[in-house]
């Protein structure tokens, strides 16, 4: 590793800088060497933050972020910095050995957090921020937003049907493995239908479970007047099964069940693939908050206290050190103070106020220590507003509509049900059984799903791409009208 200083020695060893070499302290102190093993591969040594997490310990941050079990433990979600690789998370997940009161820690690597079950008897939520921030891991709030909140619903959902179509699907496929040998080794007639009830048993699940969102969406679409690609698919669907138990009660014709299960699997699979790339793109081009402080220095009877940012209220005066971001819209008490507004403004030369002038929060202030009286906070702030209403116009994934996608969608729905019905109307004459079989193959086979997929990801990709060069767009649909600009000014 490239030193950017000279090395610092340490009970006969050297370490690139002296936050290293206290964790190699608290490592070898707890009998933790085990940490080196699992470590694959070099990891940035850690910030040496003199963190404040006093504010762990204020009662708003406790009822914001702590749940209390009845036995009196507590368990909080922190987000951790400096979180690169498995030793990380081994070494974090020792916290009950090194921190005294700490019952479990979880580490959750693709969020970069932990979840803490602690004695809030024996050891405060501040201590074991401390503790954390020793072994190189800032700790600060979890706050999870209403979004990420939906999106994880939505991927549970997802989630369990496929598990269901996938639990039909498998034991299907075997019997219909047993009913396909049986064609040409011979079977009795009475396992034949056995095996056929047990797979209409299962394929039901899949039908009317798993499948649900594909009907939901085709109603939706017909009640707005729209063709959509899950027409097709939700056609597709009912025949063949519906077909199947024709068949299966009759005891004549083919049955599809395998067909059908495989299909609703598949598109589901393929629809949680496209959704986590949907939901992905949707994080990286959506504006992301600045990092305000989670707490602020408040002054009361003369006294300063660290609390949580969020239990100030208006008319609390607070303390803004040099180079710290003000917490909340503040107006100044200080007699002068000079402030970098470049989040708000976009100019980074420090603003001059006055006594009494309104400062903003996301504000940093360049000059001494000063006094302020809160006026907002949170939501109510400035910034919040603004963020939020960049926010709500940010691409989501739902909101490319009335494109290219949608036209060729419709378009090709509307020929491929059509198609399906004069193919249907010309094999009928040979026998039913062969009609619904060639519709409903035709169906499958040109299902339009890849023009419904490919194209929100496309726009979601470019918007993020976009985002990553500077430029925020709020129209996913500005892609498809920048093909047909003929002269730019």
């Amino acid at each position: 590793m490239n030193l950017s200083s000279s090395p610092v020695s340490a009970r006969d060893k050297l370490f690139c800088c002296n936050a290293c070499a206290l964790v190699n302290e608290i490592i070898e102190e707890n009998h933790l060497e085990a940490f080196y093993s699992y470590r694959s591969s070099q990891i940035p040594p850690p910030t040496d933050q003199k963190g404040n997490f006093a504010y762990f310990d204020d009662p708003t941050f406790s009822q914001l972020n702590e749940t209390t079990y009845p036995n009196g433990l507590r368990s909080v979600t922190l987000y951790l910095r400096g979180i690169y690789c498995a030793a990380c998370i081994w070494l974090i997940e020792q916290l009950p050995v090194i921190a005294k009161g700490v019952i479990s820690a979880r580490v959750d690597l693709s969020k970069s957090s932990v979840k803490i079950i602690y004695d809030p008897n024996v050891i405060l939520l501040s201590q074991i921020g401390e503790a954390l921030n020793r072994i190189g891991y800032y700790p600060l709030a979890y706050n999870k937003d209403s979004a990420e909140q939906e999106n994880e619903r939505k991927t549970r959902d997802l989630l369990l049907r496929i598990g269901v179509a996938g639990f039909a699907l498998g034991n299907i496929m075997l019997i219909s493995f047993c009913l396909y040998q049986g064609i040409f080794s011979g079977i009795e007639k009475k396992f034949s239908h056995f095996f056929s009830w047990i797979s209409l048993f299962l394929s039901s699940l899949s039908v009317f479970y798993s499948a649900t969102p594909f009907y939901k969406a085709s109603i939706g679409g017909l009640k707005a007047r729209r063709i959509i690609i899950d027409l097709p698919i939700s056609i597709g669907i009912l025949v063949g099964y519906l077909y199947s138990i024709y068949s299966t009660v009759t005891g004549s014709g083919e049955i599809y069940f395998d067909s059908v299960s495989a299909l609703i699997f598949f598109l589901l699979c393929a629809r949680w693939l496209n959704l986590k790339a949907l939901q992905h793109a949707q994080k990286e081009s959506s504006p992301s908050k600045p990092f305000l402080p989670y707490y602020a220095q408040r002054i009361t009877n003369g006294k300063k206290r660290s609390v949580y940012t969020q239990s100030l209220s208006s008319g609390d005066i607070i303390e803004i050190g040099k180079d710290s971001v003000v917490p909340a819209d503040c107006r100044l008490l200080s007699e002068k103070g000079f402030f970098d507004c470049s989040i708000i403004t976009g100019e980074s030369y420090p603003v001059s106020k006055q006594k009494g002038d309104e400062i903003l929060a996301g504000t940093k202030n360049v000059g001494g220590a000063i006094l302020a009286e809160v006026l907002n906070v949170g939501d109510m702030t400035r910034i919040s507003k603004i963020l939020s209403s960049v926010s709500s116009s940010a691409p989501s994934i739902n909101q490319h509509r009335g494109g290219i996608s949608d036209k060729l969608s419709r378009y090709f729905t509307f020929i491929l049900i059509t198609a399906a019905v004069c193919v249907f109307l010309f094999w009928i004459d040979s026998s039913f059984n062969v009609a619904v079989r060639n519709s409903l193959a035709l169906i499958l086979v040109a299902c339009p799903c890849a023009i419904g997929i490919s194209f929100p990801l496309a726009t979601a990709r470019g918007a993020m791409a976009a985002l990553k060069r500077g430029v925020f767009v709020r129209d996913p649909g500005v892609f498809e009208r920048l093909s047909n600009t003929k002269k730019a000014y």
